[in-house]
């Protein structure tokens, strides 16, 4: 397995935590349609750091799976169709199943909820392309 494509993964879904997911949540806020604000910067156990840095330091994971497993063609319309499909399913579902119990975070699932958390990790996936391609063109990977 290519490591550089692997740190490219890693960067772009770090990257793109901070720009579109957050950055989405952003939006969302301010127009009040969710109540809490992103970038939050409480501190994370055990190190520490502002919860978004920890968050988009998942996102980095996360973001090494579609940089191995779909070919990267950016005219393909498959191409971003599987990220926003895997952005939008994956992440989500290990929140709420692994990482929402482990915090004890309860969560109300209702069909708007749902929905929200599946848009907002679908722009995920799709920024997490987004910067793959551009590293990908830059580092010719």
């Amino acid at each position: 397995m290519n490591k550089k494509i692997i740190f490219i993964g890693f960067i772009a879904g770090f990257i793109s935590t901070i720009v579109f997911h957050q950055g989405i949540l952003e939006i969302l806020f301010q127009f009040g349609i969710i109540p809490k604000a992103p970038y939050a910067m409480t501190p994370t156990k055990p190190f520490a750091i502002p919860a978004f840095i920890s968050l988009a330091f998942w996102g980095g994971i996360w973001g090494i799976v579609p940089a191995v497993i779909f070919k990267h063609n950016s005219v393909k319309f498959a191409y971003w169709l599987k990220l926003f499909i895997f952005g939008g399913i994956f992440p989500p579902l290990c929140a709420a199943l692994v990482v929402f119990p482990l915090k004890g975070i309860v969560m109300n699932y209702t069909p708007p909820t749902i929905f929200l958390m599946f848009m907002i990790n679908a722009i995920w996936g799709i920024g997490t392309g987004v910067v793959i391609q551009r590293f990908r063109r830059f580092s010719r990977v």
